[in-house]
C-alpha cells in the first residue's frame, strides 16, 4: 500500500500542470516573497511607482527582441526532427539576444542622455535601471523556454532557481539592508536579470545553433512579428489603469490598486501553469480530431480554465486577513475585500480567453488573434479615464471586468464561427498534424 501511494505521489509530481506550475512558481516567487519587505520599507505611492516598473518589464522586452523568442519553441518542435529543430531554436535565440542588446543599448544610452539625474522611476537612473532590466530578461527567457522543449524540466528549474536566489538576494540587500527604498527595488530588478541574462548568455552562445543568414531571419520575423500587436496589446491593457491613475497623479489609490493585484499573484501563477498544460492538450485534441474534436472539447477546457482561475482566487479573498498581516499594516490597510473580489472575477472571466486563443492557434488563425486583443488595449484605459475621476480605484476594477469580458468574450464569438466555417471543409473531422505548443 505505501508503494502504491507512492507511485501515486510521483505520478502527480510527473504530470505536466504540476511541473509548470513549479517552474512558473519559481519565476515569480522572489517578487511575492519580497512583497513583506517591500511593503514595510517603501511608501504606498513609491510601491505604485514599483508596479509602474514591473508593468514595463512585461511589454518593453517583447518591443526589444520583436516577440522572435516565440519562436524558439516553435522551431525546436520543426518537422526536420530535434536534433535540426534545436539548432534552428538555438539560432533564434542568439537572434533574440542580438536585437535585444542592440535596441536596448540605444533604449539606454537614450534614457541617460535625456532624462534629469532626478530620483525615483523617470529619473535618469530609474529609467536605466529599468532598461537594463528589460533587456536582460529577454535573455534569461530563453534557457528555461529551450529546456522546456527539449523535455530537461531538471534543467530548466536551475535556471528559475537561480532567479528566485537574485531576486530574494538584491532584494532583500538593497532594500532590506541598504535601505535604498525605491531606489534600491529598481536596482534590483537591474542586478537580478542582469546577472541572470548573463548566465543565459554563456547557455545559449554554447548551444549548436544554424547560422544567421538572410533566409533564416526573415523566416523568424515572419513567424514572430505578428505576434508582437498581440503580446504588446496584452501587456498594455493589462498595465493601462495603473499608468491612468499615475497620470492623474493618484499615487495612494495607485498603491493601494498595485497591492491588490500582487496578492493575487499565486491565482496568475496557477492559471498561466494550467493553460501550458491545457494548451499542449488541445494540441492533442486537434491532432486526434481535427476541427470537429476542437470544438466539441472547447467547453469543457473553457470551464476547467475558468475553475483553475476560481478555486485560488476564492481562497485569496478567504486568506485576506492572513496577507494584510504578511504585508504589514501600511499596506494591509489598503486592501479591500470588495476590490480584490472584482479582479478575481476578471481574472476568471479572463480565464475563457485562453482556450478561445488556443483553439485559434492550432487551427492557424492566429491572424485574428490580434482583432480582438488590440481593441481591449484601447478599451481598458479608456474606460479608466472615464470612470476613475468619479469611482477612483473602484473605476480601474469596473474598467478591467468590462475589458476582460469584451476581449473573452470576441475571442470565444470568432473561434466558434471559425471552428463552424472550418467544419465545412472538413466535414469528417480530419486534418493533418498540428505540433502543440504552449501559448506564451
Amino acid at each position: 500500500m505505501r508503494d502504491g501511494a507512492l507511485r501515486r505521489a510521483m505520478a502527480l509530481v510527473r504530470r505536466p500542470e504540476v511541473m509548470y506550475l513549479a517552474a512558473t512558481a519559481l519565476a515569480r516567487a522572489g517578487s511575492i516573497l519580497l512583497v513583506p519587505l517591500y511593503g514595510r520599507r517603501l511608501s504606498v505611492a513609491e510601491f505604485g511607482d514599483y508596479s509602474l516598473a514591473q508593468s514595463i518589464l512585461l511589454l518593453l522586452p517583447h518591443l526589444l527582441n520583436l516577440s522572435t523568442t516565440s519562436a524558439v519553441y516553435r522551431f525546436f518542435f520543426d518537422d526536420a526532427g530535434p536534433v535540426v529543430g534545436g539548432r534552428r531554436a538555438a539560432a533564434a535565440s542568439r537572434l533574440a539576444v542580438l536585437l535585444s542588446g542592440s535596441l536596448g543599448a540605444l533604449l539606454a544610452i537614450g534614457a541617460w542622455l535625456g532624462r534629469p539625474a532626478t530620483p525615483g522611476l523617470f529619473g535618469r537612473w530609474g529609467l536605466l535601471c529599468v532598461v537594463i532590466a528589460s533587456a536582460s530578461a529577454v535573455w534569461a527567457s530563453i534557457p528555461p523556454l529551450y529546456l522546456q522543449a527539449a523535455q530537461r524540466p531538471i534543467a530548466a528549474s536551475a535556471f528559475q532557481i537561480l532567479q528566485l536566489a537574485l531576486t530574494l538576494g538584491s532584494g532583500a540587500v538593497l532594500v532590506g539592508v541598504a535601505d535604498r527604498g525605491l531606489v534600491g527595488s529598481l536596482e534590483a530588478l537591474a542586478v537580478t536579470y542582469g546577472f541572470g541574462g548573463l548566465v543565459a548568455l554563456v547557455f545559449i552562445f554554447r548551444l549548436p545553433a544554424d547560422p544567421l543568414d538572410r533566409p533564416f531571419v526573415l523566416r523568424t520575423l515572419k513567424f514572430s512579428f505578428p505576434f508582437l500587436p498581440h503580446l504588446a496589446a496584452n501587456n498594455v491593457s493589462s498595465a493601462a489603469d495603473r499608468w491612468v491613475l499615475k497620470a492623474y497623479r493618484a499615487e495612494q489609490q495607485l498603491g493601494s490598486y498595485a497591492i491588490s493585484a500582487q496578492i493575487l499573484g499565486p491565482t496568475n501563477m496557477i492559471l498561466q501553469a494550467w493553460n501550458d498544460a491545457e494548451s499542449a492538450r488541445l494540441g492533442e485534441v486537434r491532432r486526434a480530431g481535427g476541427v470537429r474534436g476542437v470544438r466539441d472539447a472547447f467547453w469543457r477546457f473553457a470551464l476547467r480554465s475558468a475553475a483553475a482561475a476560481a478555486i485560488p482566487g476564492l481562497g485569496t479573498i478567504a486568506l485576506l486577513p492572513v496577507a494584510r498581516f504578511l504585508v504589514g499594516a501600511k499596506l494591509g490597510a489598503q486592501l479591500h475585500g470588495g476590490f480584490v473580489a472584482i479582479l478575481v472575477a476578471t481574472q476568471i472571466v479572463d480565464a475563457i480567453y485562453f482556450p478561445a486563443m488556443n483553439s485559434l492557434y492550432f487551427l492557424d488563425r492566429t491572424r485574428l488573434i490580434p482583432l480582438c486583443t488590440v481593441p481591449a488595449a484601447f478599451l481598458n484605459p479608456a474606460l479608466c479615464a472615464l470612470l476613475i475621476p468619479s469611482l477612483g480605484i473602484w473605476g480601474v476594477g469596473v474598467s478591467r471586468l468590462c475589458t476582460a469580458l469584451f476581449r473573452s468574450g470576441t475571442l470565444v464569438a470568432v473561434a466558434r464561427y471559425v471552428m463552424r466555417e472550418a467544419l465545412r471543409d472538413e466535414p469528417h473531422g480530419s486534418s493533418p498534424p498540428t505540433p502543440p505548443a504552449p501559448t506564451r
